[in-house]
C-alpha cells in the first residue's frame, strides 16, 4: 500500500474480512488496503484508479517475466533426496542422473505446466465471474449484492487486468496443439 507502507497479498476481486464488532463477514472491493489503520485505503493508497492500475500491471508483468525466466533456464534436479544434483546438462542416455552411483532421475525444476498453472492463477485473480461464483458457493448472497461492492472504475480495472492476464495465457502454447500436427500424424 502506498499510503501506509504495508505489504499485503492482492486478495483478488473481493476481500472478505471479519467485522471486529459483530464478527460477521464483510465483503469489500479488492482494491482496498487490508490494513485497518490505513489513512487512505482506497486504490491501495494510490492517488487515482489509473495509478493503481499501472502499479498492478507492472507487478504482474514483472512476476510473469520472472516465472518465464525460471522456466526457460532449463534447470534439472535429481529426484533422489540423497543426491540433489542441480544442473543444466542432460545425459545422452536420457533423464538419468549424472552423478556416479546415483540411480535418480533428472526432473525440470520449473516446468511449463507449472508456468501455465501460475498464469491461470493470475488470470482467475481478476475474473469477476469466477470470484462471484466462489463467494456465492459458501455464502448465500446474490450477484447483485456482491457487485455493489465494486465501483464502475473497479470493474474497468478488473477487466483490463483480466485481459492482460489472458493475453499471457494466449501466448502460452502449453494447451494448444497445432492442426498441422494432426495432418502430419494422420495424413
Amino acid at each position: 500500500c502506498s499510503s501506509c507502507g504495508s505489504e499485503n497479498e492482492f486478495p483478488g476481486v473481493f476481500c472478505k474480512t471479519k467485522d471486529a464488532d459483530s464478527s460477521t463477514d464483510v465483503i469489500t472491493s479488492g482494491f482496498r488496503c487490508t490494513n485497518p489503520d490505513c489513512p487512505h485505503p482506497e486504490q491501495w493508497g494510490e492517488p487515482s484508479h489509473f495509478a493503481c492500475l499501472s502499479k498492478i500491471m507492472n507487478v504482474i508483468d514483472l512476476m510473469v517475466r520472472r516465472h518465464m525466466a525460471g522456466c526457460s533456464q532449463d534447470w534439472m534436479q535429481c529426484d533422489d533426496p540423497l543426491c540433489g544434483l542441480k544442473t543444466r546438462q542432460i545425459s545422452v542416455v536420457g533423464p538419468t542422473c549424472l552423478n556416479r552411483g546415483c540411480n535418480g532421475t533428472l526432473r525440470p525444476v520449473y516446468s511449463s505446466s507449472k508456468l501455465h498453472t501460475q498464469l491461470k492463477y493470475i488470470a482467475t485473480k481478476f475474473d469477476q465471474d469466477h470470484a462471484i461464483s466462489r463467494l456465492r458457493m459458501g455464502d448465500h448472497v446474490t450477484k447483485k449484492e456482491l457487485m455493489k461492492n465494486l465501483t464502475a472504475r473497479d470493474k474497468m480495472i478488473l477487466l483490463e487486468l483480466h485481459e492482460m492476464a489472458n493475453a499471457f495465457l494466449d501466448k502460452s502454447n502449453y494447451n494448444w496443439v497445432e492442426s498441422s500436427f494432426f495432418q502430419a500424424l494422420f495424413g
